[in-house]
């Protein structure tokens, strides 16, 4: 076992989990932290970290891609993390990123790794150039599941047993599991009860917001909006569900947490998120809420945060307007 600590900040969902301890379980670090957070929470993770006293060797970072509003500082205090702590600091991602940060990155001596045509998981798995069975199978089942083709017959348990906006005792749950499965055949078994509960749960919710989702007429973009209250609803497929149901050119789910999250087949949504300070992929990305809006949703005055919200996104629909894309699913 190598003799070294390890932080990593990571993503709330399974590209995150897998990413995050498929890392962990082929580097063996001495003793580890997982950070979970979403895209947005990036910048105060790291500042928390270069401000912190704690000493680790290693900081790692996957299936997170920077906001362009918060790259700079995020720079900043990577470079300080570096410099102060001695610690080496490794970037695993595969979302879209500007050149410019890459290479600004890259120059202050960050091992950045993006490939934009696999997951966090396989871009992890590839750079390490390990041989481990688990490893690859992981990667294969996790991508099956995040780039939305379920290919893998794993992919299913997976996507549920991890789920969605279950909270960090929960990630932290299953997180301990990927990385102590002896098998990949144990990690599977260890899904199964959870996975067919979830499923249960996800039909008898899918007809619920299949009538409570509203179809909004966009300068000819058919958009459909829905509040999910459910946290142990997946947002991936309660979305895909309704853009199937409702034949939508764009689905847009915003939830308690405060964000909206954006599914297409044919506009690139990323486009949308970007101008609400989010990001992520042309198919499926994210923008938090303001913090007014994000505060009145703490008061529990959900009404009036949606209906603001609702209204800032169809200002933001009409004026990035429906970017078509190419979808080119890759065999992985």
């Amino acid at each position: 076992m190598r003799n070294f600590k390890l932080i990593s900040i990571t993503h709330t969902d399974l590209d995150g989990v897998g990413s995050s301890s498929l890392y962990i379980r082929n580097t063996k670090p001495e003793s580890y932290k997982v950070i979970f957070v979403e895209p947005y929470q990036l910048l105060k993770a790291v500042k928390s970290i270069a401000k912190s006293d704690e000493s680790f060797d290693e900081l790692v970072i996957t299936d997170i891609g920077p906001n362009a509003s918060t790259i700079k500082e995020v720079e900043r205090a990577l470079e300080k993390i570096s410099r102060e702590k001695g610690a080496r600091i490794r970037w695993f991602d595969h979302h879209i990123w500007n050149n410019e940060w890459k290479d600004d990155l890259i120059k202050q001596g960050v091992d950045l790794r993006v490939d934009e045509n696999h997951c966090a998981t396989e871009v992890v798995y590839r750079n390490l150039n390990t041989d481990d069975i688990f490893s690859y199978m992981l990667s294969k089942s996790v991508c099956s599941a995040d780039l939305w083709i379920f290919n893998d017959w794993a992919a299913p348990f997976l996507v549920r047993f991890v789920g969605n906006g279950r909270g960090k005792k929960w990630l932290e749950y299953v997180h301990s599991i990927f990385v102590k499965s002896p098998s990949f055949e144990t990690l599977i078994e260890a899904s199964k009860n959870k996975a067919v509960e979830v499923f249960d749960r996800e039909i008898e919710l899918m007809g619920f917001y299949r009538e409570k989702a509203e179809d909004i007429n966009i300068e000819g973009i058919k958009l459909t909006f829905v509040f999910k209250s459910h946290n142990d609803l997946s947002t991936s497929m309660l979305a895909q569900y309704l853009m199937s149901v409702r034949n939508s050119d764009i689905v847009v789910v915003v939830d308690k947490r405060g964000k909206y999250e954006f599914r297409s087949k044919k506009c690139n949504v990323r486009e949308i998120a970007f101008k609400l300070g989010g990001g992520g992929h042309p198919e499926a990305s994210g923008a938090p809420f303001p913090n007014f809006l994000t505060l009145l949703m703490k008061m529990k005055l959900y009404g009036l945060a949606v209906d603001l919200a609702k209204k800032k996104l169809l200002n933001t629909v009409k004026e990035v307007s429906c970017i078509p894309f190419n979808v080119i699913k890759k065999e992985i």
